[in-house]
């Protein structure tokens, strides 16, 4: 669908990235400055530039006081066809024009709620759709999206004008650096690598790398460049690698740092030529003993294991960036093959606990996520608990618990539901209709009373508190046996009736089909209610009904013929 968004404020802006991966979105804004975080769609200034767009649909997101004059700016180049629809929190004079515009209209208000109070003449009033048609849950989703731009709305500014490093901007936002980091990454994309220097060139912004494992970053590499070619060149031979570092604004360490990691040769090459004129410091190169030493037992733990770097460091009581340092330094081999099986981890379509994962670690749960929900898994294991009961006990969260349970705990999960992991390895959980141990737990007193006390079935539930139907569909489909003794049977012709009412009119029934006499003799005679019994029994045996009809015809020639 093609939409026009009016204005390219907070709401525009807002509506621009919602709409824009699903739909060809344009946006009309006078001010090039509000235009500079829109992105995924056309960028009109001139009204006279909308008819070459020919919107579908015009939603009005300028200042409520401007809301009627950006409709008649753009009409003059609408398609007759095209809905025109406002957000505007105050409807003043709206219903007049809209009556008056000539256009189909949609007019909501900023929480998506209708615009005129009369919902009953809605419909009459405006009888095309709402274009957009969120579910409450959509809506709740959209509410949340709309609420983390706002909180970043400052910091992105920021980002985008000025120089200012991220965590300078979060502390002086008030959010997170890791939480900012992500948002920008995730929804300012191209303000990354803008800021990045890394060109787009036609690309998808989402599918262009950042950083690439075991490549320099980009800016870091801009930062470096003028130094190492001066490390490379012959007329700053006699100067080492801080001296040039100095004289080129840069740190002496990350200098070294970054050329061991992306630039190795740089160094071994200046050492073999600065030895050759005469110019060698005699400075140990390399990693000391002392060094070596101290992280050996670190790095072959890092060689057979899969544990990470944090791991090993705690467990060999080493500096975890120390330790990563040295392996970067004289272990590539070492962090080369790591690379490769992270790799062919990440290639893999399903995770398997117990095994490497494509970020290097062990896939499984944290020491701390199971300590979390240790007690509660004993419970889930140990009783009929619902999981909400469960979770209410062991004060965590339903939602946290379910999610753990299906992660980490699934087989238990398909235990406790009836199912067979191996033949049934696939069936949808939700959708399973299997004997589930909290249910079976729900039904057991029932189900015992009834065994040692036959009745209807609807009378037991209402004992135990139960649905009657629910507590029928499970005995049906659980305890087939059960069930046909109780309440409901079935007869020859496949009708269901009840087996109370079936045994109450048995004798009535008979006489019925057997003998002349009228039912409501019967009925009295038996102290039973007429009108129960015969609709009883039209219900359930018409053929009984056509037998009494045969014996009164019998009966009617036999005295005709006694007569004659």
């Amino acid at each position: 669908m093609k939409i026009l968004i009016l204005g390219a404020g907070k709401m525009g802006s807002f509506f621009t990235d919602l709409l824009s991966f699903e739909h060809e979105v344009a946006v009309l804004e006078n001010d090039p400055k509000r235009m500079r975080f829109i992105y995924n769609a056309l960028r009109l200034q001139k009204p006279e530039e909308v008819a070459e767009f020919k919107p579908e649909l015009v939603i009005n997101c300028v200042t409520l006081s401007y809301t009627i004059e950006a409709f008649k700016s753009v009409m003059p180049y609408l398609q007759p066809y095209c809905i025109i629809s406002d957000i505007a929190s105050v409807k003043t004079h709206l219903k007049e024009f809209y009556e008056t515009c000539g256009f189909p209209y949609v007019s909501t208000h900023p929480m998506f709620g209708p615009t005129f109070a009369n919902l009953g003449q809605l419909e009459k009033e405006n009888p095309f759709p709402d274009p957009i048609g969120l579910t409450p849950r959509q809506r709740s989703a959209l509410l949340r999206r709309h609420a983390l731009h706002q909180k970043y709305d400052k910091a992105v500014a920021l980002y985008a004008e000025t120089n200012m490093p991220l965590k300078t901007i979060a502390m002086e936002c008030h959010v997170s650096a890791g939480g900012l980091g992500s948002y920008l990454r995730r929804y300012w994309r191209e303000l990354v690598l803008h800021r990045h220097r890394i060109p787009l060139e036609g690309e998808n912004p989402y599918a262009v790398k950042i950083m690439s494992e075991g490549k320099p970053n980009v800016v870091s590499h801009a930062r470096y460049k003028k130094a190492i070619d001066a490390c490379l060149s012959l007329e700053d031979i006699e100067l080492n690698v801080s001296q040039i570092a100095r004289k080129h604004g840069v740190e002496g360490t990350g200098l070294a740092n970054f050329m061991r990691i992306h630039e190795p040769e740089v160094i071994p090459w200046r050492e073999k030529v600065r030895h050759w004129l005469g110019i060698n410091d005699n400075t140990h190169r390399g990693a000391t003993p002392a060094c070596t030493k101290q992280y050996a037992e670190a790095v072959e733990l890092y060689k057979k294991t899969d544990m990470t770097i944090p791991e090993i460091a705690g467990a060999c009581h080493v500096s975890p960036s120390g330790f990563k340092q040295h392996l970067r330094f004289y272990h590539k081999n070492i962090l080369e093959q790591k690379r490769k099986k992270r790799s062919e981890a990440q290639a893999r379509p399903e995770k398997k606990r117990g095994e490497l994962s494509g970020n290097g670690r062990t896939y499984k749960p944290s020491l701390r996520t199971e300590d979390k929900y240790a007690k509660a898994l004993s419970l889930y294991k140990d009783t009929a608990l619902t999981l909400k009961e469960i979770a209410e006990r062991t004060h965590v969260t339903a939602e946290g618990l379910r999610s753990y349970l299906h992660k980490w705990h699934i087989d238990l999960v398909r235990e406790r539901a009836g199912l067979s992991s191996k033949a049934e390895g696939g069936l949808d959980l939700r959708k399973s209709k299997k004997r589930m141990k909290t249910v079976a737990a729900k039904y057991e007193k029932a189900i015992g009373s009834l065994r040692k006390h036959p009745r209807p079935i609807a009378h037991a539930a209402k004992e135990f508190g139960l649905h009657p139907e629910t507590f029928r569909e499970y005995l049906h489909k659980h305890e087939p046996e059960l069930a046909n003794r109780q309440g409901m049977v079935q007869t020859s012709e496949g009708k269901r009736m009840s087996r109370q009412s079936k045994e109450k009119y048995a004798e009535a029934i008979r006489l019925y089909g057997t003998t002349t006499e009228t039912l409501k003799d019967i009925a009295t005679r038996l102290g039973l209610t007429y009108n129960s019994i015969g609709g009883y029994i039209r219900r359930n045996h018409p053929e009984v009904i056509n037998a009494h009809s045969t014996l009164l015809i019998e009966k009617d020639e036999k005295s005709v013929i006694t007569s004659k």
